[in-house]
């Protein structure tokens, strides 16, 4: 999902519409921090079998089709999602950024969860998680 899509809408429904075309993890811990990894399942594995030596197109692709952050997050005085910080990322950019309740809206009803965030340029996302048991 971190891929650079900008308005190419069919590329993102590929990467939302079928969950098992996206290998993903999102935890929210009640010691609030947090952990996301979502990577796309129809990366290629690498021809040299060795994370650090793979071609600039490997890298290019495993770079744009996966992404992993933690951090930690807050909740207001109803246990509302407040906003997180990012403390570790895949992608560097993101350590240290901030994002409140303007940026990143998390509703949870039941066993689904609506995450819907702007991305830098202007993008909005909206991404419903479910519950598996």
């Amino acid at each position: 999902m971190a891929d650079d899509v900008g308005n190419d809408r069919s590329r993102w429904k590929k990467y939302l519409r079928l969950w098992r075309e996206t290998q993903w993890s999102s935890r929210l811990h009640p010691d609030m921090h947090f952990v996301e990894v979502l990577t796309d399942a129809d990366i290629p594995r690498f021809a040299s079998n060795a994370r650090g030596e793979g071609t600039d197109n490997e890298n290019r692709m495993a770079m744009s089709r996966s992404i992993g952050f933690f951090g930690t997050y807050t909740v207001d005085e109803k246990g509302e999602f407040s906003g997180n910080r990012v403390e570790g990322a895949t992608f560097p950019n993101w350590v240290g950024s901030v994002r409140t309740r303007d940026d990143l809206r998390l509703v949870v009803d039941g066993n689904r969860m609506t995450e819907q965030f702007r991305r830098p340029e202007g993008t909005e996302i909206r991404i419903e998680w479910q519950r598996v048991k």
